[in-house]
């Protein structure tokens, strides 16, 4: 009798775990518990730091460890949107890199023939955070252009940034590319 309610309460407390062992952050439109990540995406120097003589704005991108961040503009369209940087020779309105890593975005486009401002009056920035094959985060950022006697160009907003929690603090969630997507649009309304 004894092994029996040992065995029963073992039971109990495994579905207890499988029911409520995930219920950290809140459950999204699609269905997947997300959290905030305060700290994920940090706009700095925004307006203010030149590289090779364009104006450039950094972003400090910070995930669990050993992940990776795909950086994107809405359009992938450098003259509507400008570009991502990685250092002076290097950039793409389309970026992949480290957790830990700074980025930086400008609204200037360089075409082989002449130097160009991005058009958009909004300008929208995507980072989806990566481990493996596995989505765990992503971030939404909102660019506006100020007016031009402004002393920045552009003012960021971090509308959303979360991460999709593990479940039983050991499984992730599994997230395709396509609902990240539809997650972002989301976001960008």
């Amino acid at each position: 009798m004894k092994k029996i309610v040992t065995i029963l309460l073992a039971a109990i407390v495994s579905l207890s775990l499988i029911s409520f062992g995930g219920c950290n952050g809140s459950k999204n439109e699609l269905g997947f518990r997300e959290e905030d990540a305060k700290g994920m995406i940090e706009m700095n120097f925004f307006g203010s730091k030149a590289v090779s003589y364009c104006l450039v704005n950094e972003i400090a991108l910070k995930g669990e460890e050993g992940s990776e961040f795909v950086c994107s503009t809405r359009l992938q369209d450098p003259k509507k949107e400008g570009l991502f940087l990685l250092d002076t020779h290097s950039s793409a309105s389309s970026v992949t890199v480290a957790s830990g890593t700074s980025i930086y975005w400008s609204d200037v486009y360089y075409d082989g023939t002449g130097t160009y401002f991005a058009e958009n009056e909004t300008i929208w920035l995507e980072f989806i955070n990566r481990k493996d094959s596995n989505i765990i985060g992503y971030a939404v950022v909102r660019l506006e252009k100020l007016p031009e006697e402004a002393s920045k160009t552009h003012d960021p907003t971090i509308v959303k940034a979360v991460t999709f929690p593990k479940t039983l603090g050991i499984f992730y969630q599994n997230v395709t590319e396509e609902q990240v997507g539809q997650l972002i649009k989301n976001a960008e309304k």
